[in-house]
């Protein structure tokens, strides 16, 4: 007998304000769905049936199905408001399906067997599908099985940010249910637990209280069941374009009507799930805390990458291929250096996946990079440049004229040229490389200066938004999910003595003293190739991060990367601070191509937007720290900590140094 699971992912997620089904919340891009799968297919599920929407089938197949293991029976029936038929009565301007019921009775025709069913938008934890499991493999012996449901304690599913509704459960001695009683505005504090009566007075409870979820365990008995009172509900409700057919208020009926009996079987396990947008940072930090605990795997599906080479013959690369290397030491892309024969010529070119956890729309990074290429190739045209190829990155088109091939299993690919005779630096050691890598970013800047703003989207949102990054800080320091935060007191102090340098930026773009323009965005030198035989810039690399910004964030962050002599993780931190030569040539090399375009007010600010930015990395280490290390790779416990350490003690020495290096940016403009 197949272990089935029904999934009720037809939700149009109106209070969240996208798709939640399909929304990322884990380490590598996991959906709360692969959780539930990953969990029902250790408990013993075999087959899984999805209710979906057909206007989210197509990304739903490409995000989900396609990455979910092979050994599973998958099922998908999309709801609509004909999916059932309505006998007759007529439908006045109804946009959406009937409701949950509804959606059960959709999946009626693919489902023969006893099953369970969930939300997709809710995380019910591993004991539960074991609980589940159990319950329909004994039910197999039984000549009358009963329903079920898996009961919480109210506890484990309030939330710590707001006021919940739950349906408290009534059980006889037997653990049978006699009744759900709705219980709003249930809210819990340091010291108890209480809810708010029908009279607007507040009462207690004990946590301990049995509450539904809505996972439940059926048989196919329910179906002839629903579709009974689906159309009694249709008689009274057809032309109400608000009215929902809901699952609970059937199984609530089918037991006041004595027509079935419904176990409560109880867990200590924990439910959360996505409701407002709110709930993503906490779902987030809640399923990374479970993999940090070892609950979970780092990455759920583990899918073997593709060969490179199978992925190079959908680009328009003549000749034959000879071999594919990893390239690079980068965190975020799969990158690989990728050989070629053209008529005895040894070619090489770049591929690379576009990782689609940190990038959600990678079609937009790709837009975006092939547009900043192209406005620079028409400048460099312009102005009767030579060897262009080798001073700005060239994209190659795949065989459907698109710069990108989206493989089966959904990710894309791009591929470009490579810079022969170009190599790259991770630290500056040099006057002259901090020069030529600053006149590059800023040649780069200079050349977009005129772009169209309307061509480039946001790549990652609020990527140096730093009211966001101080609101994510404030979170992870209210969850503090390992108790961490008694040992960094004196850092959380010194971040809200610091955050006048957020209330300024937030102040400018108010009042729009600095102008929006297409920038890097990732300005360390390592995104410059520089040429092996003469060390000057050719060209910059790595525009997955191009989009509209300020350029105090370019300028900044090549302060934070290029000035620093010490590692990011150099506990000595006497070895950690601006080094004034270094700045006083990354400011030369910049301002030689921007001091004739830049307004006063940005280049009376880049000092300021220096100190911002490592500011803002220093509350980035600190609240990666508090979340328990999810974000940026450790290899020891207070790594993070250390990182942000660092970067207080640059902030520091940039404030110290601050009327100097004032003074360098001043006469160069001038100059």
């Amino acid at each position: 007998m197949d272990l089935t699971l029904l999934v009720l992912a037809a939700g149009l997620g109106s209070r969240y304000g996208s798709l939640k089904q399909i929304d990322s919340i884990g380490p590598s891009g996991e959906r709360i769905i692969d959780y539930s799968i990953y969990d029902a297919q250790r408990a013993g599920f075999n087959k899984v049936v999805y209710v979906i929407r057909e206007s989210i089938k197509d990304e739903f197949e490409k995000l989900i199905i396609k990455k979910i293991p092979l050994n599973l029976k998958i099922e998908t029936v999309c709801q609509e408001i004909g999916s059932i038929p309505l006998n007759g009565y007529k439908v006045n301007g109804r946009a959406k399906p009937w409701g949950t019921g509804h959606a059960l009775l959709t999946a009626s025709s693919v489902i023969d067997e006893p099953f369970i069913v969930i939300n997709a938008d809710d995380f019910y934890g591993s004991e539960s599908f074991r609980i589940a499991a159990d319950y329909l493999k004994s039910a197999q012996n039984s000549h009358n099985p009963e329903y079920a449901l898996i009961g919480y304690k109210l506890y484990n599913t309030l939330s710590d940010y707001g006021s919940v509704s739950r349906g408290i459960c009534q059980v006889d001695k037997n653990n049978n249910l006699i009744s759900v009683t709705e219980r709003t505005e249930i809210k819990k504090d340091l010291r108890e637990i209480k809810y708010k009566d029908d009279d607007n007075t507040w009462s207690n409870l004990t946590g301990d209280e049995i509450v539904s979820m809505n996972m439940f365990i059926l048989f196919p008995s329910i179906f002839s069941y629903c579709r009974d009172f689906f159309y009694e509900f249709l008689k009274h409700n057809s032309m109400n374009s608000k009215a929902e057919f809901f699952l609970p208020a059937v199984i609530d009926r089918l037991v006041k009507e004595d027509k079935v009996k419904v176990k409560v079987l109880e867990t200590n396990g924990n439910w959360f799930g996505l409701t407002y947008p709110e709930d993503k940072f906490i779902t987030t930090k809640k399923v990374q805390k479970l993999v940090y605990e070892g609950k979970y795997p780092q990455r759920l599906w583990k899918q073997k990458l593709p060969e490179p080479g199978l992925i190079a013959k959908h680009f328009s690369i003549y000749g034959d291929y000879l071999q594919a290397k990893p390239l690079g030491n980068g965190h975020i892309n799969d990158t690989f250096l990728i050989t070629f024969n053209q008529a005895g010529l040894i070619v090489p070119y770049i591929i690379r996946r576009i990782n689609s956890f940190v990038f959600k729309e990678p079609e937009i990074v790709v837009k975006n990079s092939v547009n900043a290429v192209n406005h620079i190739k028409g400048k460099l045209i312009e102005h009767e440049e030579k060897d262009i190829s080798r001073k700005v990155m060239t994209f190659i088109k795949a065989r459907d004229n698109k710069y990108y091939y989206l493989d089966e299993n959904g990710d894309y690919w791009c591929v470009n040229l490579y810079f022969s005779g170009s190599y790259t630096v991770d630290i500056v050691q040099t006057e002259e490389q901090a020069f030529e890598a600053a006149k590059s970013f800023g040649r780069f800047q200079k050349y977009l200066i005129d772009a169209d703003m309307n061509e480039y989207e946001e790549t990652i949102k609020d990527f140096h938004n730093l009211s966001f990054r101080l609101e994510s800080f404030e979170k992870a320091i209210m969850l503090d999910p390992l108790g961490r935060k008694e040992q960094i007191l004196k850092e959380i102090d010194l971040a809200d003595e610091y955050r006048y340098l957020s209330e300024k930026m937030d102040s400018m773009i108010r009042n729009k003293l600095l102008p929006r323009r297409v920038i890097h965005n990732d300005t360390k030198i390592s995104n410059v190739l520089l040429d092996k035989s003469t060390n000057r810039g050719l060209a910059v690399i790595d525009l997955d991060t191009v989009m509209p910004g300020t350029v105090l964030t370019d300028f900044g962050d090549m302060v934070r990367t290029f000035t620093n002599p010490a590692s990011e993780d150099e506990k000595d931190l006497s070895k950690v601070y601006i080094r004034l030569n270094i700045f006083s040539a990354l400011s030369k090399g910049y301002l030689n191509e921007l001091k004739e375009t830049l307004t006063k007010q940005e280049t009376d600010n880049l000092v300021y937007g220096a100190k911002m930015i490592i500011y803002e990395q220093f509350i980035r280490f600190l609240t990666d720290y508090i979340m328990g290390d999810k974000y940026y790779h450790t290899s020891y416990s207070c790594q993070n900590l250390d990182r942000a350490k660092n970067q207080l003690a640059l902030l520091q020495s940039a404030e110290s140094k601050s009327n100097q290096m004032e003074d360098i940016v001043g006469s160069l403009a001038q100059a």
